[in-house]
């Protein structure tokens, strides 16, 4: 996959607090959310990979990505191969949009917002911590109240790190044979090193029949694919 030029335009704070970087970039290179693109800069010598860099906002020439190297400055070029792996799908039919954070930043999740409400989803957002500028139609509760989603909801949408999935019955309380009762999509927070060039097995995540590999059939999988 060819390569595209970015820049640093700005380094500002995420919505939850977090050092992000606002990238401009052509659109083709623009990420949907739940998926990544690989960014290094040239200046960079000591950068022995490159980082993996998920849309928390997006717009028409740009996004803003969070887990940038703390070397990354504006004016910064860079190089950025991408957009990789799957991201979200919102189903036309969706009405009701539930998200929700395990163990880890909600930045990911928030570019499903703006999508919705055009849609005009109902939202609600399931977190112990409130990021900023959150749109007044989102309705927050506490994680703890995750399962109640899945009787409300039309879609939830998950970030959870890899080592979290063995936790997802108990918090969604759902029996070991028991069905989902909506649509579950989880963004699985795992090492992203080759971007899918490699096959080097880093990002697998645990699937029904075998591992998957994260950086090409994820990092946003249905929960139904993997052995949770």
């Amino acid at each position: 996959m060819q390569t595209r030029p970015g820049i640093v335009k700005e380094i500002r704070l995420s919505a939850e607090g977090l050092p992000a970087a606002w990238i401009e970039c052509p659109q083709p290179s623009l990420p949907q959310p739940g998926q990544y693109l690989l960014g290094w800069a040239a200046s960079d010598l000591d950068a022995a990979l490159a980082a993996p860099l998920f849309p928390a906002e997006l717009a028409d020439d740009g996004f803003l990505a969070t887990g940038i190297p703390s070397t990354w400055d504006p004016g910064t070029r860079l190089e950025l191969r991408g957009p990789l792996g799957q991201g979200f799908n919102l189903p036309v039919t969706t009405r009701r949009l539930a998200l929700g954070s395990v163990g880890g930043s909600l930045d990911r999740l928030l570019p499903l917002i703006q999508p919705g409400l055009q849609q005009n989803m109902a939202i609600t957002l399931y977190a112990d911590r409130h990021p900023a500028n959150l749109p007044s139609a989102v309705e927050i509760y506490p994680l703890a109240g995750l399962s109640e989603a899945l009787a409300w909801a039309d879609l939830l949408a998950l970030d959870l790190e890899r080592r979290h999935i063995p936790l997802l019955r108990l918090l969604l309380n759902v029996a070991e044979d028991g069905r989902l009762p909506c649509p579950v999509q989880a963004l699985i927070r795992t090492p992203l090193t080759c971007g899918g060039l490699a096959d080097c097995g880093a990002c697998s995540v645990a699937g029904r029949r075998h591992p998957v590999p994260a950086c090409t059939d994820g990092p946003v999988f249905s929960l139904n694919e993997l052995d949770w």
